[in-house]
């Protein structure tokens, strides 16, 4: 179980968290160092120490992406909600149904609710997890869980910064940084779609008598 933990905590957490530290050092560097009140030299003198600081941190600044990344989901929620409301304008409709499949297209929430729009569908699937986990059947099903969370991670990261260096008026690193925005976006609805996928079957598998 500890093993497991590592292994998410590595991929969920702490990569993203490097991710977001090397982006920040790209463009802020030299008032990291100042606000931080740290030197090259000081780097180089102390590395053991810079270390056993930076991943702490680094793994907190995960935390902080997945947290915002959660309240973005629960904005999708919201966007669902309205999509499955009945309107005349077309316009609207597709809007919508844009905005969810932007939002909630590369997700587990939004896998599920384009199977079915039924409540009971995600409960049915979170006791099929609690059950192949119960049973020792999950860990070929978790290893796309763990990179659909990291992708989701690095899709915010650089959309973030797109709209920051868009707001700059740096039009070439916004564009490089939409560029692996879409990447990472596709990437991570490729991991969530083969997640479902292999929770779905693995679960059929051992139910058959």
């Amino acid at each position: 179980m500890t093993d497991k933990y590592t292994i998410r905590d590595f991929f969920a957490y702490l990569l993203i968290g490097i991710f977001l530290l090397l982006t920040l050092l790209f463009e802020f560097k030299a008032s990291l160092f100042h606000f931080f009140q740290i030197s090259q030299r000081g780097i180089k003198d102390n590395p053991a120490t810079i270390l056993f600081l930076l991943i702490p941190g680094l793994y907190l600044l995960g935390h902080i992406v997945h947290g915002v990344d959660l309240i973005i989901t629960k904005i999708g929620m919201y966007i669902w909600d309205f999509k499955k409301k009945s309107y005349k304008s077309i316009l609207i409709k597709r809007t919508l149904s844009f905005l969810n499949f932007v939002v909630n297209g590369y997700r587990q929430v939004g896998i599920l609710n384009s199977q079915s729009t039924q409540i009971n569908n995600h409960i049915s699937f979170r006791k099929k997890v609690c059950e192949l986990q119960y049973e020792g059947k999950y860990s070929s099903s978790e290893y796309w869980n763990l990179m659909n969370e990291l992708f989701k991670g690095l899709t915010l990261i650089t959309f973030g910064w797109s709209i920051y260096y868009l707001t700059q008026c740096i039009l070439n690193y916004s564009l490089i940084y939409f560029l692996l925005t879409c990447l990472f976006w596709y990437r991570a609805r490729f991991m969530v779609v083969n997640y479902v996928s292999m929770v779905n079957n693995t679960y059929n598998i051992i139910s058959t008598p």
